[in-house]
């Protein structure tokens, strides 16, 4: 958005963005997984199924918006490589955004699988 032809929104450069993104999509891989195999286990066995996934729905909603950040932060960055990305054929990155889809969808079957 513009406000009086200037953009509210911060531009960082792609080496302060880079980081960001890791940090939020490790975040949310390794937060999920810690919870499947360390604290789901122990919270079944204290507070009960229905508890457990109250608290999972919670934990895993901060770790999406975690991974969310780490997405927009390179919306925010300039764009960068547009002539050398011209020579990757679409459906290179058609059939890498399609798998990588299918498997955040069967990550979340197991995630609601694995805690209830």
């Amino acid at each position: 958005p513009l406000v009086m032809g200037k953009s509210l929104i911060p531009r960082i450069s792609l080496h302060s963005a880079i980081p960001v993104c890791i940090f939020g999509l490790f975040y949310y891989i390794l937060g999920a997984s810690l919870y499947m195999t360390v604290i789901a286990p122990y919270l079944r066995s204290k507070i009960g199924r229905a508890r457990t996934l109250k608290i999972w729905e919670y934990h895993i909603s901060i770790c999406w918006q975690v991974q969310t950040l780490g997405f927009w932060v390179l919306t925010i960055v300039e764009p960068v490589f547009n002539q050398e990305s011209q020579s990757v054929p679409d459906w290179v990155t058609s059939g890498l955004g399609i798998l990588f889809i299918s498997l955040g969808i069967g990550f979340k079957a197991a995630a609601i699988f694995e805690t209830g």
